[in-house]
């Protein structure tokens, strides 16, 4: 038996009680496996994961607030990085995408050998970047401010506006104001729909609002 402090710690993400449930299941056979948090959409699995620290991240990829994808990128942010698998069920496009990058896949339903497969193998991953997965992310539904140890998710449809300042961004919403490590032309591609700019109107200090 593997001691609970060796153990690989997991955290399952799924907004399907059932799904989750199933899941904790198999991991139950899966020896040197534990699951440590569960989370019913991406905010909450962020919010777990640096509560608990998981080694891995099963993220189902079509949550409401948050999605797996999005959710994937603000965890790579973190420090210690968890290790991320996916479930999901796009098509053979998408998972070729998911092969390119450092992360495993698993198609719904799962089975015990396969979620074992990986798991095996996301421990022997080098940690990589997502960039992979770009190209089937939406825009996002959150900014991820990191502030210590923790991450703020904003939603973007509560931010009044934003500019820089030095090497930051400032992002103003009602309630606060929060310094984002983005760029701000990175922010105006993303959302260029969603965001115009004053820049006219504010010379010295380039800003993006939202749309009225």
């Amino acid at each position: 038996m593997v001691a609970p402090s060796q153990a690989i710690k997991v955290l399952i993400a799924n907004d399907e009680t059932p799904a989750r449930n199933r899941l904790k299941d198999l991991i139950s056979d899966i020896e040197g496996v534990m699951v440590v948090a569960e989370a019913k959409n991406g905010k909450e699995a962020i919010n777990l994961t640096i509560e608990t620290s998981p080694d891995l991240m099963l993220l189902d990829i079509r949550m409401p607030l948050v999605d797996g994808l999005e959710a994937a990128k603000h965890a790579r942010k973190l420090s210690p990085k968890p290790q991320i698998i996916f479930a999901t069920a796009y098509d053979a496009y998408a998972i070729k995408a998911f092969e390119l990058s450092a992360i495993d896949y698993f198609l719904k339903p799962i089975g015990l050998d396969r979620l074992q497969a990986a798991i095996q193998k996301a421990q022997v991953l080098a940690v990589q970047d997502v960039a992979a997965l770009k190209s089937l992310q939406k825009t996002r539904s959150h900014l991820g401010i990191h502030e210590r140890d923790r991450v703020i998710l904003v939603p973007i449809e509560e931010i009044i506006y934003c500019h820089a300042e030095l090497k930051h961004v400032t992002v103003r919403t009602k309630e606060q104001e929060y310094l984002f490590e983005e760029s701000l032309p990175r922010l105006e591609t993303e959302f260029g729909d969603v965001f115009f700019a004053l820049a006219p109107q504010l010379p010295s200090c380039p800003t993006i609002n939202q749309r009225l």
